[in-house]
């Protein structure tokens, strides 16, 4: 009998000892989180919204153990920093969009002046020949202005939207040509896409040069008839650009140098893209060029279109 109170003591003091470690635990967990868990989750969010730039405003850390604070003061430290010199990247970004657009304005501006001054020149007495040369010139100049227009209209002055440009290419092309657009239609059709200026260039002077020979050549004699712009563009960037005539065909437009030269910069241009060029017909011209839309790998660096000889 005597056992059974030793056994009733012991099983109360394994009780009280049990109460006293959960209430140990207890206190402690709960100073873990007032003391430890709290801080280090608030200062783990700040430094995941520093990381993604979303911090709007530093936990405050006032209550929080000294290590705490110290380790908050240099991430909010490290956040400010963080913010100026985006602001100062922001700002010289903003400042180098504007000396770019301004840089394309004024480019434009000067061509036009330049087509301003040839097309004073061609107005003196002078041969035909000289006079087409002036206009030639005139035109070569104006692809090369409507080029530098849409690049400092583009947001990131770098590269244009491919179906508003060329469209409005071939129509400033069908406009300065002097054809009726009851005798001569014109259809174009380009997809969607964007090319930087690097490409563009030689692209819009090889459409040009395409162009201006089906206006002069491929109607003679009043012939009505219809020119076709269109082009086939891959995710790739494998683009084919054809240009399309139901008129004479692949007329000689005569011998000399002015179509030589024209030849001679349908070639280097072509070369220029990196691509091929095709041709086939009659019935009517059917042309067509094979490159790569964005890869600038292929393109002749330096390419000098000066170093044409003509016979």
């Amino acid at each position: 009998m005597v056992v059974l109170p030793l056994l009733r003591n012991l099983i109360n003091q394994m009780i009280a000892w049990s109460a006293v470690s959960l209430a140990g635990l207890i206190a402690a967990l709960l100073g873990t989180r007032l003391l430890v868990t709290r801080w280090t989750n608030l200062l783990s969010k700040a430094a995941k919204d520093i990381s993604k730039g979303t911090l709007h405003s530093f936990p405050d850390l006032e209550n929080a153990p000294a290590e705490f604070r110290d380790l908050g003061m240099a991430l909010e430290y490290m956040a400010k920093k963080i913010n100026e010199r985006e602001a100062e990247l922001h700002e010289s970004v903003a400042q180098k969009q504007i000396m770019m657009r301004e840089i394309h304005h004024r480019v434009k501006n000067n061509l036009q002046i330049v087509t301003s001054l040839l097309n004073v020149y061609a107005r003196k007495p002078s041969s035909e020949a000289t006079k087409q040369a002036f206009s030639d010139i005139q035109v070569r100049i104006n692809t090369l202005a409507l080029v530098h227009r849409h690049l400092y209209e583009s947001q990131d002055l770098q590269e244009i939207n491919l179906a508003p440009f060329m469209t409005n290419l071939c129509n400033l092309l069908y406009d300065g040509c002097g054809v009726s657009s009851r005798r001569i239609r014109m259809i174009v059709d380009i997809p969607t896409a964007r090319v930087n200026g690097e490409r563009a260039v030689p692209l819009a002077l090889l459409t040009t040069e395409l162009l201006t020979n089906c206006f002069k050549h491929a109607f003679p004699e009043n012939r009505p008839g219809v020119i076709r712009v269109k082009m086939r563009l891959e995710e790739s960037g494998e683009a084919c650009l054809i240009i399309a005539d139901d008129g004479i065909g692949n007329a000689n437009p005569g011998e000399g140098g002015r179509f030589k030269m024209g030849q001679f910069l349908i070639d280097a241009l072509t070369k220029q893209l990196g691509g091929v060029l095709e041709k086939s017909g009659p019935p009517g011209s059917i042309i067509s060029i094979y490159f790569n839309l964005y890869r600038n790998d292929s393109i002749s660096e330096g390419e000098d279109l000066s170093a044409v000889q003509i016979a």
